[in-house]
């Protein structure tokens, strides 16, 4: 009972390997006949005009010439032609419409940018404005604090001066009263 198990489940395996196997060679055969039938397709539009290398090359215009009269002739042709005259029309719209929004870009780049630079601009004079009314009240702090240096210095001085003249009344009117030098 198991052996046969076995062997069901080997020959399930073996048949599985057999239909990928068949299902692979039939996509390359579907593969080369699709690509063969694009082929004689291309041929066909073609056609017998393709010209060796080894004809004048006047010949070889004329027989340009005598294969653009009959695709010209095609009755497709009309089509196509206003196909691609449709399709030029848009493509001009959209060149248009890119040359426009890359003017556009540009001229809002070019005032975004110029708003900014105005606004560091304004900014840096603010800052060069508040520096000068900085130095000026640095400058003014400096001098008052000079000048009342020198007040100060004025004032020790006039006290100096009055304390020696204090002190010279003193030795004077001393010596003058006892009439000793040595109060």
């Amino acid at each position: 009972m198991l052996l046969r198990a076995v062997a069901r489940v080997w020959k399930a395996r073996e048949r599985g390997r057999l239909l990928e196997k068949v299902r692979a060679v039939r996509e390359v055969k579907n593969a080369w006949i699709i690509w063969h039938t694009r082929l004689r397709e291309q041929k066909q539009l073609q056609g017998p005009y393709s010209l060796p290398l080894m004809f004048s090359r006047q010949y070889q215009l004329t027989v340009l010439a005598d294969l653009a009269l009959t695709f010209s002739m095609r009755s497709n042709v009309h089509m196509a032609s206003s196909t691609l005259q449709t399709w030029y029309r848009v493509y001009a719209s959209h060149r248009n419409a890119l040359s426009f929004a890359m003017q556009y870009h540009s001229a809002q780049l070019r005032f975004k940018m110029l708003l900014t630079w105005r606004l560091q601009l304004r900014a840096k004079l603010k800052m060069i404005k508040q520096s000068r009314i900085a130095e000026k009240f640095f400058i003014a702090r400096q001098a008052w604090k000079i000048w009342t240096d020198k007040l100060e210095e004025k004032r020790r001085q006039k006290k100096l001066q009055d304390w020696k003249k204090q002190k010279m009344r003193k030795c004077f009117i001393c010596e003058f009263k006892l009439g000793s030098p040595y109060c």
